[in-house]
Order: structure tokens, then sequence, then C-alpha cells
């Protein structure tokens, strides 16, 4: 797995090789040769965690007001 990342100070490579097996990753535009992931989909892959069996509970949101 390979990761270009860029952040203030300029861009960082990442990669990543496996003894055995493979990595989960979410369906992609094979035309696109790049995708993008959330921080958490990234932990998920290199934790080993499917990402189809991954469920994402309801959490309570507090509902902000704007106030002028």
């Amino acid at each position: 797995m390979k990761l270009l990342i860029y952040e203030q100070g300029g861009f960082t490579i990442f990669y990543r090789r496996l003894e055995k097996g493979a990595f989960e990753v979410p369906d992609f535009d094979l035309d696109a040769k790049s995708m993008q992931l959330t921080s958490n989909q990234l932990h998920f892959i290199l934790q080993g965690v499917s990402l189809k069996t991954v469920r994402y509970r309801k959490r309570y949101q507090h509902k902000t007001t704007k106030s002028e």
C-alpha cells in the first residue's frame, strides 16, 4: 500500500507491505488511478478490519442554534 499525504509542510509518502495476505480496500474507479480515504477507513484497513462488516451506530449530536 502506498499513501501520498499532503500536510502544511509538504508531501509525505508511506509504503507498507504485508508478509502474508492482502489489504482490503473499498471499491473505486480503476480509471482514476487514485482514491481518497477517511482516517477511519485507513485505520480499519491497516488493522485488518473488514470494511464490509463495519457498522456505524447512531450517536447523539447536540443541535446548535445560530444566534445573531
